[in-house]
């Protein structure tokens, strides 16, 4: 009696617990309202009764509670049982501890072992099977207990291991599941699936003993292959990543900087990101069709980010595979643009007024020597071809170097690292040396995007961000607005910079993306081919797209990039890539981002600087001829430079011929000589008078470039403490690497 007695005080507050535990988890959700990840201190969706088909509850009666319905809360034979012999191996135990009992130790004796908790709970049954009817108790059973990898209750269960709800479960699926419950960290079906197999087999076993199920639907339940349905196992602490894994590593790491205070795992928070699914399914497809089709070439990794005119990432993928990796490209990743970054080159040129749309610049051969050590470098153009003038239009469209390093020489690299970070948003460390031309630099797809959106947005500059807004239990928490710099960079040279990128589409290195309608963008290859990009823009999209290969060291114990095949360029590989992706996005929106507020309207387009440079061009998109072999005043030579493998982007060379070329983009072959340059005009020193006065030229001394080696954690991009889950080991440039110990896993 005295058992009963503190059973009965102790109801309301049971009760009360039972409606603690049905604040809803936290969720990130898509902007189209999918779910993508779920977390709270214990990962939970609750299902009513209706929503739980026969065939499971079956099931886990059969596992846990045979008698349920014939006992009122105790189950005696079962106690008697249990007293004189232990449970046969093979059959289902019959022992003392009923699901209401379960129930009651789940809800307050948390699972102590005294036979004074024992008897409590007994009481406790009791007690519950006075208030609450069999099938109410069978509810808040099946959505109380653990099934292991997190999973609290049978809908979560479900979707955890199979990736469907409850009422789909089949009779096989749901048969292993009620078995879990024993043991739910040892014999779930991720840690061994062959306990959980015999598990399923057992269950089966005793509902058709019980006439639960016919002997035909045994035998089919007995050969499901249950291991081939069971879905991905993505897990985060104590959460569930359902869908876009690289989206909602990214998102939760953004919460961990931005809103230190706001903790997930409490439950009732709703993480709304600007992902749109279909983009999102787009671009992953996407990112899976670059890495298989080009496998034989190297490729084994890519990415890819597309965003609005405002900034709102819709789509992101950070790598192929993150069950192997776990590593963001997209938000962690620094790699060398290569041909990519030369656009900034440029549009720095027409900016100081050292270039105009139709210029031409000299294709010698060039011979950097350093003034302090005497030591010279020399950019090798990749068809090898030198010598006479290149029109601007096709320096960047056949994407030429010799005429980039020129360009960066001219305008001073000082100027060229200062408006990248100024006006184009840059704020990796960009090194002061001639190279940085050619992309000689580390930087990220999310880097990239900003400083391309200064030429979509007509020069203002859009910050990229993936959150949208946050919500707890209803609540607005917070709210993100789109951070656009106004007027960084003069309309009339972003004019000139998207005629020139279109040029690139229509007869370049890109124009394998000509499929998308109005693109423009440019190409980018690294040194020995270890890094392929394409970045640009269509209708008020804007996407960069990256493919790579990384190789597992055993001695670093980490993936490292590799060279890929010669035959992979940003135009060769990345460009239909990033053409497939941005096609799809277009083909379900149209121009519809086209007409946002923060995108030039045609007629600012067609302004009479914008008008002037579209007639600066050719109209038609025919194949821009590359127009290296227009006479050079000077007379000399075309030469050709000897091929070079293994070369360092940043390395400086003794003489001519003997430069590496971090930049192998420039691989078409020279058509005849452009109709439009019958008198080519030299680089122009003197800038027009609407044009501001040229900042101080801070000439950098070129130097070598030391790498190291650093273990790093996947999550937080700092130097690997022995509590990091997920290592990788990345190359930085020396005194650049991470100093701070990882914040996120501290033991």
């Amino acid at each position: 009696m005295h058992y009963l007695g503190e059973a009965e005080s102790l109801m309301p507050g049971i009760e009360s617990k039972l409606l603690t535990l049905k604040i809803a988890p936290s969720e990130i959700l898509t902007a189209d309202g999918r779910v993508i990840y779920q977390v709270s201190t214990e990962l939970r969706e609750s299902v009513p009764i209706s929503a739980v088909p026969q065939r499971v509850r079956d099931a886990v009666i059969e596992a846990e509670d045979r008698r349920f319905y014939e006992h009122h809360g105790i189950d005696f034979w079962g106690l008697a049982r249990a007293a004189t012999s232990g449970a046969k191996e093979g059959h289902v135990s019959q022992g003392a501890s009923t699901i209401p009992m379960q129930l009651a130790k789940r809800l307050h004796s948390a699972g102590e072992r005294t036979v004074d908790r024992k008897l409590l709970d007994m009481a406790i049954a009791e007690k519950l099977e006075e208030q609450w009817s069999k099938d109410h108790i069978l509810e808040l059973y099946l959505n109380q207990v653990y099934f292991g990898s997190g999973a609290y209750g049978i809908q979560t269960a479900a979707k955890t291991y199979f990736g469907k709800d409850v009422g789909h479960l089949t009779l096989g699926e749901a048969a292993m599941l009620a078995r879990c419950v024993r043991t739910p960290s040892r014999e779930n079906p991720f840690i061994n699936y062959d306990k959980a197999e015999a598990n399923r087999d057992v269950v089966l076993k005793s509902m058709l003993e019980d006439g639960k199920i016919t002997q035909a639907q045994f035998d089919e339940a007995s050969n499901e292959d249950d291991q081939k349905n069971l879905a991905p196992h993505n897990r985060d602490a104590n959460g569930r990543i359902d869908q876009a894994p690289y989206v909602v590593t990214a998102v939760l790491k953004e919460l961990k900087e931005q809103f230190p205070n706001i903790h997930l795992a409490e439950g009732g928070y709703k993480i709304y990101t600007n992902i749109d699914w279909d983009m999102q399914r787009a671009a992953e497809r996407g990112v899976q069709h670059a890495v298989s089709r080009n496998a034989e070439a190297g490729v084994n990794n890519a990415a890819f980010v597309m965003m609005d005119g405002e900034g709102r990432i819709k789509a992101l993928v950070g790598g192929a595979n993150f069950k192997k990796n776990q590593y963001n490209t997209v938000v962690q990743g620094h790699r060398q643009p290569g041909s990519a970054f030369k656009p900034f080159v440029y549009a720095v040129a027409l900016s100081r007024g050292r270039l105009e749309l139709n210029s031409s610049i000299s294709n010698e051969r060039l011979v950097y020597t350093d003034p302090s050590t005497g030591r010279t470098w020399s950019p090798r153009n990749d068809n090898g071809k030198y010598g006479g003038m290149v029109s601007l239009r096709s320096a960047l469209a056949a994407s030429i170097n010799v005429p980039a390093v020129r360009t960066i020489l001219d305008v001073g690299v000082g100027d060229v690292v200062q408006y990248s970070k100024d006006v184009f948003g840059f704020t990796s460390d960009l090194p002061e040396y001639p190279p940085l031309a050619l992309g000689a630099c580390d930087v990220s797809p999310l880097e990239m995007a900003e400083a391309y959106s200064v030429f979509m947005l007509r020069g203002s500059r859009a910050k990229p961000f993936l959150i949208d807004k946050i919500e707890e239990n209803g609540n607005l928490v917070a709210e993100s607005a789109p951070r656009i710099a106004r007027d960084v960079l003069s309309p009339s040279v972003c004019d000139e910079m998207d005629t020139l990128l279109r040029a690139v589409v229509t007869g370049g290195t890109g124009t394998r993306a000509a499929v998308v309608p109005n693109a423009r963008g440019k190409t980018g290859t690294t040194s020995q081919n270890k890094d392929a990009w394409f970045c640009g823009y269509a209708n008020g999209l804007l996407g960069i797209g990256w493919v790579g290969n990384e190789q597992y060291s055993k001695r670093l114990k980490a993936y490292v990039p590799v060279a890929m095949r010669r035959s992979v360029f940003g135009g060769t590989v990345t460009a239909p890539f990033w053409a497939e992706v941005m096609g799809a996005a277009y083909g379900k929106f149209g121009d519809r981002y086209a007409r946002s507020e923060n995108l030039p309207s045609d007629a600012e387009r067609m302004a009479p600087d914008s008008k002037k440079a579209e007639d600066a061009l050719p109209k038609d998109d025919t194949q821009i001829p590359i127009d290296i072999n227009v006479p050079n005043p000077n007379g000399s030579p075309d030469q050709r430079n000897p091929p070079v493998t293994g070369g360092d982007p940043t390395a400086v060379v003794a003489g001519p011929g003997h430069g590496a070329n971090p930049n192998p983009e420039s691989h078409l072959p020279a058509p005849p000589p452009d109709p439009t340059l019958a008198e080519p005009k030299p680089l122009r020193h003197a800038p027009p008078p609407e044009r501001p006065a040229p900042r101080p030229v801070v000439h950098a001394q070129p130097r070598e470039v030391e790498y190291v080696d650093v273990e790093i954690c996947a999550d937080s991009g700092e130097l690997a403490t022995d509590y990091c889950p997920e290592t990788v080991t990345r190359r930085f440039v020396k005194g650049r690497q991470p100093r701070r110990r990882c914040h996120v896993h501290r033991g």
